[in-house]
Order: structure tokens, then C-alpha cells, then sequence
């Protein structure tokens, strides 16, 4: 294999999850080079991953810049001629790319049209190992599953910037209460209380998010009554991926940060109310807890929705603030005995 075409359209949660399959790549052809082919939002994932020569960016979620951006994309991949596609996503805007790129051997989930190599995962798999599964066309079954992310000096530099008041603190977490889905969303009210507590016990807490939820993030903040450091909207990925590392604990949502901090090899508590377990996108490494009740009803979204269709929200109330900070300070006080 002289170059590797890898292309990975999806959000934020997904790109992470699949950064084990470009090392899978890498190890499989080691003198081949690996573009990848990502949306905007996700770019900064892949632009210093260490088996990555560079990434072409499709903002294929913009309808006026869609079209022209695939017939330049699709030049652009012609003239390089690439021995291998790989696409990551089940996206038949994908699948096109790699045949009209004409890239000789096209690997990709089967159901999308046009590869030489459609891959059908077994079900029950995490995320991760999905992706991996698009291996098997070059042999082998054991490949490193720990996802990665990657990221320059300067990255690093801000992150120390940002929590430099924070030195000196005993334990510092990292508190992500937004998701886009609204179902996933632990209560605003809970993250108040759990916040107020965590802080009155001389945990450092640190808000994270989304510059949509920075509004979110400061009304936490305001009502439990603390200077927590507010920093969601004030960093990128990377710099927010540099931050979590520095963190004894992430508490998040069902979202991309509980993907930023296994990448960092962060521990992560994550709320998973209407998803779950099987559905692959838990964290997975040792000291990560899944934060659920057992009820009938779930799952009753793949992704979530915006309202209980049942009205009760069971599946998140019934998680408390008080049982959850009991949970967070035994765990860090047992990690750092």
C-alpha cells in the first residue's frame, strides 16, 4: 500500500472512537502515508495524530458548499492516487467519494454501495471495535484499542494557563453538563447541587463545554454558589483535551467529552439515561463508571430525543446528587490513598 484514503464524516464522539483503526492502518502498512477526510468540527482529532500526513476537510453539512467541496474533493483524491479507501462511516456520500476518487480497493460497513471490501461487524461490539472490524480484509484480529488524541505544545501551554489558579488543589474534576440531545442531559439542578457538594468537600471543580453551553455551564456555577472556573466556550478541542488530562475525575454526560477524556486516559463517571450499554459508546477503560438505573423502559432512544416519552425521566432523576458526590469522593479518595 503506497497511501491510505480514511474517511471519517461523523461528530465529534465517533472521530475519537475511531482513531484505533488509523493505528490498525499504520501498523498493517507501515510505509504507506494516511490522509483522512473529516468535517470541520472534527479536524483538530486527526491534525496531530502521529500516523496522519494531513486532513482534508469536507463541510459536507453545509448545502451551499457541499457540491463544490465533492468535485474538488473528488480531483484532489484522483490526483493522488490513493491504493486504499477506508471509510469509517456508513455514509453513501463516502462511498462515492472513494469510487469516483477511483481508488482501486474501497473497505467500508456493508450496505454502502460500490466498495470492493464491505465489512459486516458483529453485533455487541463497542464502538471502537466497530471500527477495527474494517481490518479483516488484511488479516490479523488483534489490534490496540485505546483511542488517542493528539495535540501541538501551544495546546498544552493554554491548558496550563487556564488552571493555573487551580495548582495546589487536592483533587481537581472536571464537571461537562451539556449534551445536544436534551433526554441525555443529567438535570441542570442536580449538576447545581452535585457542584455545591463537591466543593464544600474541598474538591476543585471545573466546568467544560461547548460555547453553547458556556450560558449553562455559569447558571451551574452561580447557583451552587462557587467561583467554580467556568471554561466551556473558552478552549477548542484540543485545548479542552489538554485540560482533561490534568483532571482526577471527568463527570459528563452520554456525549464527546467522556470520548476526550478516555482518549487522555482520564477516569470519566458518565450519566447514560436513555442509551446504553450496547449500544458501544460507553467508556471503557478500568476506573470509568457508567452511571444508570435499570428500568423497562430504556432504551428508548438510539441517540436521544427531546422530551421523556413517557414524561417521567426516571432514567435520570432517580440519580441523585447526594448518592452521586458519595460515589465521586470515595472513588477519589481510594485512587489517591
Amino acid at each position: 500500500m503506497q497511501s491510505i484514503l480514511f474517511i471519517q464524516t461523523a461528530f465529534l464522539g465517533d472521530a475519537i472512537l475511531s482513531t484505533p483503526l488509523i493505528g490498525a492502518l499504520s501498523s498493517r502498512f507501515p510505509e504507506a502515508s494516511i490522509d483522512v477526510v473529516a468535517i470541520p468540527q472534527t479536524e483538530p482529532v486527526f491534525r496531530h495524530h502521529p500516523d496522519v500526513r494531513r486532513v482534508l476537510v469536507f463541510d459536507k453539512r453545509n448545502p451551499l458548499l457541499k457540491p463544490a467541496m465533492f468535485l474538488d474533493l473528488v480531483r484532489g483524491i484522483r490526483g493522488e492516487a490513493y491504493t486504499l479507501g477506508v471509510s469509517a462511516t456508513r455514509s453513501a456520500t463516502s462511498a462515492l467519494l472513494m469510487r469516483l476518487g477511483k481508488i482501486p480497493s474501497r473497505v467500508g460497513f456493508r450496505g454502502q454501495k460500490g466498495l470492493t471490501d464491505p465489512v459486516r461487524p458483529p453485533r455487541g461490539l463497542h464502538m471502537r471495535h466497530r471500527y477495527l472490524s474494517l481490518m479483516r480484509p488484511f488479516g490479523g484480529t488483534s489490534w490496540p484499542d485505546q483511542t488517542v488524541l493528539s495535540w501541538a505544545p501551544e495546546h498544552d501551554e493554554t491548558a496550563g494557563r487556564l488552571l493555573e489558579d487551580e495548582k495546589g488543589c487536592r483533587f481537581l474534576v472536571g464537571v461537562a453538563p451539556g449534551s445536544v440531545r436534551a433526554t441525555k442531559r443529567w438535570p441542570g439542578a442536580y449538576y447545581t447541587r452535585l457542584v455545591a457538594l463537591l466543593e464544600s468537600r474541598g474538591v476543585r471543580v471545573v466546568l467544560l463545554g461547548s460555547p453553547e453551553e458556556r450560558g449553562l455551564c455559569r447558571r451551574i456555577a452561580s447557583r451552587a454558589g462557587t467561583d467554580s472556573p467556568v471554561l466551556a466556550g473558552r478552549t477548542g478541542i484540543l485545548e479542552a483535551a489538554a485540560v482533561i488530562r490534568r483532571l482526577d475525575l471527568m463527570i459528563t454526560n452520554d456525549s464527546a467529552p467522556l470520548h476526550m477524556a478516555d482518549a487522555v486516559k482520564t477516569p470519566v463517571f458518565a450519566f447514560f439515561g436513555p442509551t446504553v450499554r450496547r449500544f458501544g459508546c460507553t467508556p471503557y477503560r478500568p476506573d470509568d463508571r457508567v452511571l444508570e438505573i435499570d428500568l423497562p423502559c430504556r432504551p428508548c432512544s438510539k441517540h436521544g430525543g427531546r422530551v421523556c416519552p413517557r414524561f417521567h425521566f426516571r432514567c435520570m432523576r432517580e440519580q441523585t446528587p447526594d448518592a452521586v458526590c458519595d460515589a465521586v469522593l470515595q472513588f477519589l479518595e481510594k485512587r489517591h490513598a
